[in-house]
């Protein structure tokens, strides 16, 4: 991968983790930020649709252009979706959306574990301390996070294409001063001109992916919040956690 296109994509991801850990979200994997400009599929927890913000999710998603598919029991008041399936399915459903080519972002509860085979998965925490096992970014903020991080989706692909784009400007004007004279004092040899133009590329995308990743995840929650959630089994939960000096401190769960 060119310079500029990797190292773009890098600082766009980097950008998006700090802000998810201001919002006390633990990235358990921040690999998985660096897939978000190729999600173009989001399984979510039918349970977590419910209320104005899983209506704003899915409208998100859908003006994105990422397929979504709601998994296990629907809330009351859900907004319809593209596809649904049942619990006992959705394993099977995201290998064979994964076979097929597609990047699967996945959200849910601990009632919907299997959430966990997505590409990247978000799992919310409760306030018994219950997340979905293996998930590789948690939150106990709510449903908002998930909104953001959908919202990062396309974010993420304008940062890797204008990286790219930069990329190829790098490279034609590299081939150029490398036949350009210049002032020797300067720039002395070709190499050394054609690597400023790499360089130059490079760091003009950095800054790009930092810019377009800064505004991307909103402000950052001051306070925690707690936010009801109707789970696939009809009990209400709050997810939460108390927050100390800025950072999430997850209840254990006790046996």
């Amino acid at each position: 991968m060119p310079k500029a296109a990797r190292l773009g994509r890098e600082a766009f991801a980097s950008r998006v983790g700090s802000a998810l850990a201001r919002r006390d979200v633990v990235v358990l994997r921040p690999g998985v930020l660096r897939l978000l400009d190729r999600v173009d599929t989001l399984v979510v927890d039918g349970s977590l649709l419910g209320d104005e913000i899983g209506a704003r999710l899915v409208a998100a998603a859908v003006g994105d252009d990422l397929a979504v598919v709601a998994a296990g029991r629907m809330a009351a008041g859900a907004p319809e979706v593209e596809r649904s399936v049942r619990r006992r399915d959705l394993p099977a459903t995201v290998r064979l959306l994964q076979e097929q080519g597609h990047v699967v972002l996945g959200i849910g509860t601990h009632r919907l574990p299997e959430i966990v085979l997505a590409d990247c998965a978000l799992g919310f925490v409760d306030a018994g301390g219950r997340a979905p096992e293996g998930a590789h970014l948690l939150s106990s903020n709510g449903v908002g996070d998930a909104l953001a991080l959908v919202q990062a989706c396309r974010a993420a692909r304008r940062a890797s294409t204008e990286s790219a784009r930069l990329a190829l400007v790098g490279a034609a004007g590299a081939g150029i001063l490398s036949f350009v004279p210049l002032v020797p004092a300067f720039l002395p040899g070709p190499v050394p001109r054609a690597m400023t133009a790499v360089d130059s590329a490079s760091l003009a995308a950095i800054l790009n992916g930092m810019r377009l990743a800064a505004g991307v995840l909103g402000p950052t929650p001051s306070v925690t919040r707690e936010e009801p959630v109707t789970t696939e089994a009809g009990n209400d939960e709050k997810l939460g956690a108390p927050v100390v000096a800025g950072a999430v401190v997850l209840p254990l769960r006790r046996s």
